[in-house]
């Protein structure tokens, strides 16, 4: 249970993009050009490889549970429905 509680630590981004600079405290936060992030993630479903664009991924934290319920979700493609995830385009 330690080494799960200790993945939970999250730090503080900053951000910035075309829609502006902001902090953000997250779990997790990638960039993706396509929908698939390496060994079948599904980190930005939405993402297209040809529209010259980078999607960002932001996951906020959350509790141990949920966390690795949103594991599960980066998996099965339905990661953009968890409410603590937020997609930026820039």
């Amino acid at each position: 249970v330690a080494q799960i509680e200790g993945f939970a630590n999250c730090d503080t981004y900053a951000i910035q993009s075309d829609e502006g600079s902001y902090e953000e405290t997250a779990l997790f936060v990638g960039c993706a050009n396509s929908r698939q992030y390496g060994n079948g993630a599904c980190l930005a479903p939405h993402a297209q490889v040809d529209d010259g664009l980078l999607d960002l991924a932001i996951v906020r934290p959350a509790s141990v549970i949920r966390d690795l319920f949103r594991a599960r979700r980066l998996f099965t493609g339905t990661l953009a429905r968890d409410p603590g995830v937020t997609f930026s385009i820039s």
